[in-house]
């Protein structure tokens, strides 16, 4: 299966690496909550290579979900980043949506005696 891409989004082929993982969302009671059964590890395993076959040979399927880019920042460039820029990245990024967020509150607090004037009258 060749992988898609998106700018935030890497839907990929099973690999080694998901193993771990694979066997504890398999295996996790609250995931597998309306599931009438767990996997145990082999089981999982085995599940995991069926599918990656059936990704292999058919070029769609049951596929794993990557996060690419959860904000601004990439995963690559949070690695990059020392955590001093990264945290004043964040600051300044939800700064501004508070900002925002404050402006657009008062401007609508402003509004409202006109915004009941063209109500006419109606409750």
């Amino acid at each position: 299966m060749k992988p898609l891409r998106t700018e935030r989004l890497v839907l990929r082929n099973w690999q080694e690496r998901d193993r771990d993982l694979f066997f504890r969302i398999n295996s996790e009671d609250r995931i597998m909550e309306f599931f009438p059964f767990r996997r145990d590890r082999g089981e999982s395993d085995t599940f995991m290579d069926k599918l990656s076959a059936e990704n292999e040979a058919n070029g769609y399927g049951w596929a794993a979900a990557e996060i690419a880019k959860l904000s601004s920042v990439s995963a690559a460039e949070q690695k990059a980043m020392a955590h001093p820029a990264l945290l004043a990245h964040y600051q300044t990024f939800f700064g501004s949506v508070a900002l925002w967020a404050v402006g657009l509150g008062v401007l609508f607090f402003a509004l409202t005696p006109l915004m009941k004037k063209w109500m006419h009258g109606m409750r």
